[in-house]
């Protein structure tokens, strides 16, 4: 399964297991089709790395990178939202079971907690002992 040139931060399946989803230290999604192992799409999701990519039950996706910010996206790769910027790297993101959240994690040990319909943010906690 070619794609990513360099280094593949993190993969993710579809609810269905029917399609598989990568990022990498070039900034993309990759989908692909678990049935032929081809590549059904891919888009820019980061001006620098995608560090996570996670599904929700209903198909949208979640990407953050170094550039700070995390994201969602439709199936088909177009941006529904960008949140506010975290100020470092977000290396880790994730859909509560609903899916009417997001929760992503930054280098700072800031961990955002964001509501996916408005963008808004809902709550911050902070994990660092430093």
């Amino acid at each position: 399964m070619p794609g990513h040139p360099g280094g593949i931060t993190a993969l993710a399946f579809r609810p269905d297991s029917l399609t598989l989803a990568s990022t990498g230290a070039d900034g993309f999604v990759r989908l692909w089709n678990m049935e032929d192992g081809r590549k059904s799409k891919q888009w820019r999701a980061h001006s620098a790395a995608s560090l996570d990519v996670a599904y929700a039950s209903d198909g949208r996706l979640a990407t953050c990178g170094s550039d700070g910010v995390a994201k969602m996206w439709d199936p088909n790769g177009l941006e529904l939202r960008t949140f506010p910027s975290m100020g470092d790297w977000v290396y880790r993101v994730a859909f509560t079971p609903d899916a009417q959240q997001i929760v992503a994690g930054a280098w700072t040990g800031a961990l955002s907690i964001f509501e996916a319909e408005t963008g808004a943010v809902l709550g911050t906690l902070t994990t660092s002992t430093r």
